[in-house]
């Protein structure tokens, strides 16, 4: 099978219903046969595809998670260690991040190790490390975006994609009725910065500009996000959140 017959395989057997494990249980060894570089790609397709998969779950069920200064939101994640190449993983990854490697497998001595949830004991409010996740949620819904901004050497552009225009950000926003809120199309970008273990965000000259925790960002100046900030773009409300691996249990 090639990975685009992978990929409708995988689609087909969850839009029906089939559980994530189950689907990569009978379609194991075929992603197994994969080159990795193709692996890698399967998996970035099956990690978006299930991430709208899950936003559009949620909308049809209304579900909410209001997001504002008075009311923090509590982020939990399990985490467990690919057997490949060892980076720490949220539980429901299919593909690891880093190496492309399925984690899926079934009990017994393949078995990841699990690791608990960070606490404000192992990291500070700017800590963000090689293996974590940020999490960028829209204010008052359950919509959200999970970046890795550490996998590349440039920055993560945030903004809204348009109708006839090539210009299209890393992280597209339109879902969350960006056009409607004044967000531009290259709004913010976001840089992991490896010598300290921080993320950098700017604005890259948007029209209608953004603001962190309240404070307007001069269009290019560098600021460093923390763990619980606001970032909004124009109108647009996101809560920025980080999840860390813990401790090997």
């Amino acid at each position: 099978m090639t990975s685009d017959d992978i990929f409708q395989s995988y689609t087909q057997m969850r839009s029906s219903g089939v559980e994530a494990k189950n689907v990569l249980k009978t379609l194991r060894a075929s992603i197994d046969a994969l080159p990795r570089d193709t692996r890698e790609a399967l998996a970035l397709q099956l990690r978006h595809w299930e991430r709208n998969h899950s936003l559009n779950a949620a909308a049809d069920e209304g579900a909410t998670m209001p997001i504002n200064n008075n009311s923090p939101v509590t982020l939990t994640a399990t985490w467990i260690a690919c057997p490949s190449c060892g980076k720490k993983n949220r539980r429901q990854e299919v593909f690891c991040y880093s190496c492309g490697h399925l984690l899926q497998l079934p009990g017994g001595l393949s078995e990841t190790r699990q690791f608990a949830d960070a606490t404000s004991q192992l990291f500070t409010d700017d800590y963000f490390g090689e293996d974590s996740v940020l999490v960028l949620l829209v204010r008052d819904t359950s919509q959200r975006f999970e970046i890795r901004p550490q996998l590349r050497s440039y920055e993560v552009v945030v903004g809204r994609s348009a109708d006839g225009s090539t210009v299209i950000p890393d992280v597209d926003l339109s879902s969350a009725q960006a056009s409607e809120m004044g967000v531009s199309r290259l709004h913010v970008g976001i840089q992991y910065d490896a010598s300290a273990n921080t993320l950098q965000v700017k604005d890259l000259g948007s029209a209608n500009g953004s603001y962190l925790n309240g404070q307007r960002l001069h269009p290019r100046e560098v600021r460093i996000l923390r763990n619980g900030d606001e970032l909004r773009l124009s109108r647009l409300v996101l809560g920025v959140y980080f999840l860390h691996p813990g401790e090997a249990i």
